[in-house]
C-alpha cells in the first residue's frame, strides 16, 4: 500500500517518502472454521498536512536511518534465556 503511492512533481511522478502519508491501522475480529482471531485492517487516509508534523516525521526517519536511533526490543527473548513465551 505505501509503495503504491504516487505524485506528479516538476519532474514527473514519484513515489514519496513513507512518512509523507497517514494511515490508519486498527485490529479486527476475524474467524472461520478453524477459530477465531484478530487481523489488521489498514487504510491510507492521505498525505501530511501539517508541515510540522512532517518535519518532525523525517526528522525522524534521517535519526532511524543514520542509526541514531535504535529499536529496543523490551521482550524479546535472548539465548539462554528461560522465558516461557510461546513466540
Amino acid at each position: 500500500m505505501i509503495q503504491s503511492v504516487t505524485m506528479q512533481g516538476k519532474n514527473g511522478p514519484f513515489t514519496p517518502p513513507r512518512f509523507s502519508h497517514v494511515y490508519k491501522i486498527k485490529s479486527i475480529a476475524e474467524e472461520n472454521s478453524k477459530g477465531s482471531w484478530h487481523g489488521w485492517e489498514m487504510s491510507r487516509e492521505g498525505p501530511v498536512q501539517e508541515a510540522a508534523v512532517y518535519g518532525q516525521a523525517k526528522s525522524f526517519s534521517e535519526s532511524v536511518l543514520s542509526g541514531d536511533v535504535v529499536v529496543k526490543h523490551e521482550n524479546e527473548k535472548t539465548e539462554g534465556s528461560s522465558d516461557d513465551i510461546p513466540f
